[in-house]
């Protein structure tokens, strides 16, 4: 809801609180109650100012109207709750709030957003005193479950004592309002794990979203409650509840042996989903569960889905049966995949089953495994670019690089190209090899076919711009094929900085400079692009940006080329 809708819902509804709140005094002889217009007016802008965040222009106004009404109950109760507000932003001292709060004790006991205001406030000055005071009369005046869950903590926090029984009866009270239940799952689980579980299970059925599906799903995991888990299970429905069926299964992912794996496996295999399927072979190879992986299999070869769509369980069961040594034909299945990340995916997968972990990250693994993951490769499949590739990123580190990682890839990814249709991101990676490789006429030559393969695919045209600005072709051609990508997407900070390189080159420096607003932006930004700012702002003579950027530049260590080239700038900024 915008702004000025906002506050005409706001004014109409303080209108009418205002109304029933207005002084009887104000007319006396008039058989109807009309408050006072000053008092409205007044009033409306004070709850205008109050939901805009600005609590002492607020204050101003609810003075006013308390002056023109002073026997408003309402005006009262906003004025104080503003000072509250005002107190927090340190508009006002601890002891004029307190002051404000004894008057209006004079005229009316706090209410039940009084109180809650209040005990904050005692809370901020550690006055324990009236904090009691305030609990027991939310207690016994305005019995709810915020008001058990804050004395649960008060005792807590103050007396480092626990009461579970405030919680229970928070829980009571709460009934089938599913708000306070997450706090209540979170501080049952330090205390009692089987009240936990009701207040879990008491949540789902109040609300069957993403957050009970995941508090419900990870206490499982947690305890291994097969039958909790059988029940669970159960309630779902696919596909309306696939989303709550995948967190489920990344909860299984452990480096404990988990019995719930079965049980998963059926509900899942009945899917035939094959993401599900990934997500249940992944679990299934990281817990070692071989006894699985026969009707995982089955699936997949019965499955009327495309390869394309198999892509990822694929690279799964090539991981299985190197781990494994299985019989599998590993030749038949490498071949049906299509894209280079994939490939990348099996050495991932397989390190997945070695460290029982989903992570790889967390342990490398040894060098015995990468040697039996080798000789697996070597015995079971033909020396072409796919085992090639796959037995270079599985070689210890001091008998690779990543040169021969990027030409083994770049092989690779001509050897898919031979035999399947590549995907565009395939082509971005021989493109980028061949710039890399200042192959300009090999990389002139895949753009050019991309384009035609994809037209619609905006980072061809800004890479075959950007090639032939520095290459030194036509500028103005270039300009135009980077802007047609900029029509796809505007803000795209490489395409930018394409467009800002070509206003360098030709001297536009202000335009320049003002098209890297976005770029200059950029969390991870290349080498490259720092040095264009950096030339950007010494061209513009701004010496201390220049100067911040080229050393910028110097700090990322990715691009030897642009590296030398801030090097050479810096020497061009006056001392």
């Amino acid at each position: 809801m915008n702004h000025f809708f906002r506050h005409i819902l706001l004014l109409c509804l303080f209108l009418l609180a205002l109304s029933s709140g207005a002084s009887k005094e104000i007319d006396k002889k008039s058989p109807n109650i009309i408050p006072d217009y000053r008092a409205i007016k007044s009033y409306t802008l004070a709850s205008y100012y109050y939901f805009d965040g600005d609590y002492v222009a607020a204050d101003k106004y609810f003075k006013q109207s308390l002056k023109y009404d002073p026997k408003s109950y309402t005006i009262r109760k906003q004025s104080l709750l503003n000072s509250f507000e005002l107190y927090n932003k340190k508009g006002i001292s601890a002891k004029k709030l307190q002051k404000l709060i004894d008057d209006y004790k004079k005229f009316a006991p706090l209410d039940e957003d009084l109180l809650y205001a209040a005990y904050d406030f005692y809370r901020y000055t550690q006055n324990e005193t009236e904090l009691i005071k305030i609990i027991s009369e939310l207690q016994t005046k305005y019995p709810s479950p915020r008001a058990y869950l804050q004395s649960f903590l008060f005792e807590l926090q103050y007396h480092q004592r626990v009461y579970p029984e405030y919680l229970s009866k928070a829980q009571e009270l709460a009934g089938n309002d599913p708000t306070f239940y997450p706090l209540l799952i979170r501080l049952w689980s330090f205390f009692s794990p089987e009240m936990e579980k009701q207040a879990i299970i008491r949540y789902y059925e109040l609300d069957k979203g993403e957050q009970s599906n995941a508090f419900l799903a990870e206490y499982i995991v947690r305890n291994q409650d097969l039958e909790l888990a059988q029940q669970y299970l159960s309630s779902l429905h696919y596909p309306e509840d696939k989303d709550y069926m995948l967190y489920f299964a990344t909860a299984q992912w452990s480096n404990q042996p988990n019995p719930l794996l079965p049980d998963l496996a059926d509900y899942f295999l009945r899917t035939s989903d094959l993401e599900l399927i990934s997500e249940l072979a992944l679990s299934a190879l990281t817990q070692h569960r071989w006894d699985l992986f026969p009707e995982i299999e089955l699936t997949v070869e019965t499955s009327s889905a495309s390869d394309e769509e198999k892509q990822s369980l694929y690279s799964l069961l090539i991981a299985y049966s190197l781990y494994t040594s299985n019989d599998k034909n590993l030749a038949d299945i490498l071949e049906k995949l299509t894209e280079l990340k994939y490939f990348d995916a099996v050495f991932i997968y397989y390190s997945c089953a070695v460290n029982q972990k989903i992570d790889p990250n967390v342990k490398l693994p040894t060098a015995e495994d990468y040697e039996l993951f080798i000789n697996e490769i070597k015995k079971r499949l033909p020396d072409e670019p796919p085992a090639r590739y796959l037995q270079t990123i599985a070689s210890p580190e001091e008998e690779n690089s990543e040169p021969l990682i990027l030409d083994s890839k770049y092989l690779l990814a001509l050897w898919l190209k031979e035999h399947h249709t590549l995907c565009p991101e395939d082509y971005e990676f021989i493109i980028s090899y061949c710039h890399l490789k200042k192959n300009f006429s090999e990389e002139r030559n895949f753009l050019l076919e991309a384009i035609n393969k994809w037209p619609d695919y905006p980072s061809f045209y800004n890479d075959l711009g950007y090639s032939m600005l520095i290459n030194g072709e036509d500028p103005e051609q270039a300009a135009t094929l980077i802007r047609k990508a900029l029509t796809y997407e505007p803000e795209n900070p490489y395409f930018l900085d394409s467009l800002a390189w070509y206003n360098y080159l030709t001297g536009n420096y202000s335009e320049a400079l003002n098209l890297m607003s976005i770029p200059q932006k950029m969390e991870n930004m290349p080498a490259e692009i720092a040095y264009h700012l950096g030339a950007i702002h010494l061209a513009l003579h701004n010496y201390k940006d220049a100067t911040l950027w080229l050393q910028k530049c110097l700090t990322i260590n990715n691009d030897p080329e642009a590296e030398e080239l801030a090097i050479k700038a810096l020497k061009q900024i006056p001392k």
